[in-house]
This record gives C-alpha cells, structure tokens and sequence, in this order.
C-alpha cells in the first residue's frame, strides 16, 4: 500500500505500524522545513474545503 505522509507524527506511526509487523519505506527522502511542510498541509485543508463547498474534488 502506498500512501501520503507527512512529517508530522510519522515516528508514532512508524512505531505503530512497526509492532504489527509492517515496515514504512520511504520513496521521497526530500528534505523539507517544518514550515515548508505546514504550508502544503494548509494548502491541501483549504483545497480540500474549497472542493467541497464548489462541488469539487481537489486535484492532489
């Protein structure tokens, strides 16, 4: 399965995932700032709500 994460919490669900015997490979090792990271987080919640109010799903 492959799915989206963000820096925020990723250590908690790395240890989650891992006491199920799963392991989290990560493909994109791009460095980012907290900051940077904060701001397509609330680029994507705005998306997401604009969608919903226009009728829409976001392209993400």
């Amino acid at each position: 399965m492959v799915i989206g994460l963000r820096g925020f919490g990723f250590e908690t669900l790395r240890r989650l995932f891992s006491s199920f015997g799963t392991e989290i490979e990560v493909i994109n090792h791009e460095e980012k700032t907290s900051q940077e990271e904060l701001v397509e987080d609330l680029i994507g919640i705005v998306s997401y709500f604009a969608g919903k109010l226009y009728g829409k799903e976001p392209q993400v």
